[in-house]
């Protein structure tokens, strides 16, 4: 027998106690199982539904990542989240239909419809990753369509765009045609360019890019139809601008070489419109669209040149107050605008559009503003259907 000093037998002693703390310390839950996500996913879903920010930003890690990808989405930890989910409103639902999750990965994916109210809505699928049973990443693909569900997937008694009657689809010529100086390509849908009398879309896209960058927001048709993509007059990077950059920079311009220069650049389109108007000759007078740059023209056009158009659609866009003013007794909105634009344009602000389209009300314009929550300087999805759904009313009455 060997006798061991008590200091010896101390530290024995507590490194035992240290490994009986270990052992009967419990872990932060990792693994989660199926009924484990669902709970998480419906936690979310429900804090949604019912406005609850607390609920739903419970089921997140406070670092997480939400995106929508490419680039429609990005938010990240709480402290983003946070406003994000606050802005939901009582006409708001979230509903997951289906969940799948893989244990071993900790990762799953939910169906959704994702609805505010009306007869179409959000329907999607998210994948996301957990750390320690939180969110850590939340990436949403999504679409707008009906919010049944069973209707968004139904498969009958529907007008499907693409199908083996139309696929593969015939090439857009980038040839472009030119009336009055102004170039613009030539699209027609559901017949061909030979067909007479049908109705004409002008379409005035954004600044930097080409008429065939718009073409894929302007082209859902379901009825025959001729579209002109106009192309603007002034190179700028990699497309066009409706305005001059140089030598003078039409943004940095004072309110009346602004208004000057809209004007003019709006004077030549009106040349290109009567002229078109006159070759195509449509059934009723051309509707007019524009996104950012191209929004702005749509707006002087509905309130100086309502003989031109049928109505107008004016898109991420918004005209100085000075220049509204300054036309005073000129403006006669005898045709509809439809304004379309996103609560979070960094751009363009809604508090500008707002107050915009208040004093085209104030001088008798039958305007309205569709309010887009969460979107920014961009077309969204709902915002393509939107718009495509009333062009569609006006071109077949």
């Amino acid at each position: 027998m060997t006798c061991e000093s008590p200091n010896k037998i101390r530290s024995e002693l507590l490194a035992i106690l240290f490994l009986a703390l270990l052992c009967t310390c419990k872990p932060a839950k990792q693994d989660f199982d199926f009924e484990e996500f669902q709970i998480l996913m419906t936690t979310v879903a429900e804090g949604w539904s019912t406005q609850n920010t607390d609920q739903a930003l419970s089921s997140f890690h406070k670092d997480a990542i939400y995106v929508e990808p490419p680039s429609s989405q990005y938010f990240q930890g709480h402290e983003q989240l946070r406003p994000f989910f606050a802005q939901l409103t009582a006409a708001h639902k979230m509903e997951f239909h289906n969940l799948w999750f893989n244990k071993e990965t900790q990762s799953g994916v939910g169906e959704y419809t994702f609805s505010y109210g009306r007869d179409t809505a959000t329907v999607g699928l998210v994948a996301v990753e957990l750390e320690n049973g939180k969110i850590k990443f939340w990436r949403e693909y999504q679409t707008v369509g009906p919010t049944d569900f069973h209707q968004f997937l139904a498969i009958e008694n529907k007008n499907w765009q693409w199908h083996i009657g139309n696929w593969p689809p015939p090439k857009i010529s980038e040839e472009l045609s030119e009336l009055e100086g102004v170039k613009y390509l030539e699209v027609t849908k559901n017949q061909t360019k030979q067909s007479p009398k049908l109705p004409l879309v002008i379409a005035l896209h954004w600044m930097g890019a080409t008429p065939k960058d718009f073409v894929g927001f302007v082209s859902a048709f379901k009825v025959p139809v001729r579209i002109l993509f106009v192309q603007a007059p002034y190179t700028y990077e990699s497309g066009y601008s409706f305005f001059e950059i140089e030598p003078a920079n039409y943004y940095e311009l004072g309110p009346q070489e602004k208004n000057r220069a809209i004007l003019k650049e709006a004077g030549k389109l009106s040349k290109f419109i009567a002229a078109a108007t006159k070759k195509y000759d449509p059934p009723i007078k051309p509707v007019i669209i524009g996104a950012s740059q191209g929004g702005d023209l749509s707006y002087i056009f509905a309130t100086k040149y309502k003989h031109l158009i049928s109505t107008a659609c004016p898109l991420l866009a918004t005209l100085d107050q000075e220049l509204m003013q300054s036309t005073g007794q000129q403006i006669d909105c005898s045709v509809p605008i439809q304004v379309f634009h996103g609560t979070n344009d960094s751009v363009v602000s809604i508090e500008s559009v707002r107050s915009q389209v208040n004093y085209l009300k104030t001088r008798n314009c039958q305007v309205t503003l569709n309010v887009y929550a969460g979107c920014g300087h961009e077309i969204s999805k709902e915002m393509q259907q939107d718009y495509m759904n009333y062009i569609h009313q006006v071109i077949q009455k």
